[in-house]
């Protein structure tokens, strides 16, 4: 199946970096002999530069043919695609071989030898502009960009992005530890298996093989010259956060996600027939109310009396305030300008708080995560 899907109109100056997809695979004749030459490019490479003494083991070159294979595939569909101006990836060596549970192809230890050879003067395939600088105290990753050799090589073998797809992922049940820092990510985390988590896995695997099995497509939009990403980007995966799994929870991925309202209303469709949404409005003070045994009187609950006119900044606010675990000293982030010059930040969480006096000692206590997870499993 190959649906057409348009977005928003982009230039190529404003594309960014994205992370790699280790899990995109050949689909057809064409695209599986590219990868076939590639790879020969990169033994021939290792041989006549001396890498390589003698063919690896039968275990290794499987190891090998995968991590090139899940790196080439992926790499040829952002240069074919032109999503964004390179794919970035992890090359520490800490990380790279390591035994997890969240083990992808381009895990292996081979990577690096993958690597320095496809950005070879020899070669010249990639493009590969290594990280470990930080900026802003976030550690950069290691950026790589198909170069025009292997733009040339492609056009060789006439190959599509529709001729690559993509295979579900080995981990469908995230689990994340504590975030230190605004910009620490949380990284994964192992966790022993028990019946929860078996259970959780069986339920996103049985919604993958629904969206695996769907026939999506998508209603081409107004700008002809628009963007086309992956119809086959339909595996999610289930996050639980703060080291334990009746926190979060939220479902993530899919080629959906990074669309707007608008757009999945407009242009998505399933089998033919438009999608629909349901949504349950203000779901997180009104899981608090619940939580309590109460039922909340207000219609809306965002609709602070003197700031009625500033509903998304009072959401932001409500949402960090059930996040944090102290009042809040000052705005949100991107949440300042939503309110009048001179508010104060004491002033609106003072209006929330004598609005909400049922929910109000349940703010500062941290429990969001918590509340994520009752809305994830309603969902």
């Amino acid at each position: 199946m190959d649906g057409t899907l348009y977005l928003n109109q982009i230039t190529s100056t404003e594309l960014s970096e994205r992370q790699l997809n280790p899990w995109r695979r050949p689909n057809s004749t064409n695209s599986h002999a590219f990868i076939r030459k590639i790879i020969s490019l990169v033994e021939c490479f290792e041989r006549n530069a001396g890498a390589r003494r003698r063919a690896r083991k039968a275990k290794d070159r499987h190891i090998f043919q995968e991590a090139a294979t899940a790196l080439l595939s992926d790499v040829a569909v952002n240069m074919l695609r032109e999503h964004s101006s390179g794919v970035f990836l992890s090359r520490s060596k800490t990380t790279l071989g390591r035994k997890t549970r969240y083990v992808t192809p381009t895990g292996s230890k081979q990577m690096l030898n993958i690597l320095k050879a496809l950005a070879s003067p020899e070669l010249g395939l990639l493009h590969q502009t290594i990280g470990g600088e930080e900026v802003g105290g976030k550690r950069q990753q290691t950026v790589v960009r198909a170069t025009p050799k292997l733009q040339c090589i492609a056009d060789n073998f006439f190959i599509e992005a529709s001729d690559f797809t993509l295979v579900p992922n080995a981990e469908p049940i995230v689990l994340k530890r504590k975030k230190t820092s605004y910009w620490d990510q949380g990284g994964s985390i192992e966790y022993n298996d028990d019946k929860t988590t078996s259970n959780y896995r069986a339920q996103v695997e049985q919604i993958n093989r629904c969206f695996a099995d769907a026939y999506l497509d998508f209603k081409q939009l107004q700008h002809a010259d628009c963007l086309r990403p992956d119809l086959a980007d339909r595996y999610v995966r289930r996050y639980f956060t703060e080291e334990r799994f009746d926190c979060g929870g939220r479902l993530f991925g899919g080629f959906w996600q990074h669309l707007s309202k608008k757009d999945r209303f407009s242009g998505i469709r399933i089998s033919g027939e438009p999608v629909a949404e349901i949504d349950y409005g203000q779901i997180m003070p009104r899981l608090m109310y619940a939580l309590q045994g109460k039922k909340p009187t207000m219609g809306d609950l965002y609709a602070i009396p003197g700031y009625e006119t500033h509903r998304p900044g009072i959401k932001k606010v409500m949402s960090s305030a059930i996040f944090v675990n102290k009042p809040l000293s000052r705005f949100p982030k991107e949440t300042k300008e939503l309110f009048p010059n001179g508010c104060k930040i004491r002033n609106v969480t003072k209006a929330i708080e004598e609005t909400h006096p049922t929910i109000a000692p349940m703010f500062y206590s941290g429990m969001g995560h918590r509340r994520q997870f009752l809305e994830s499993q309603i969902l």
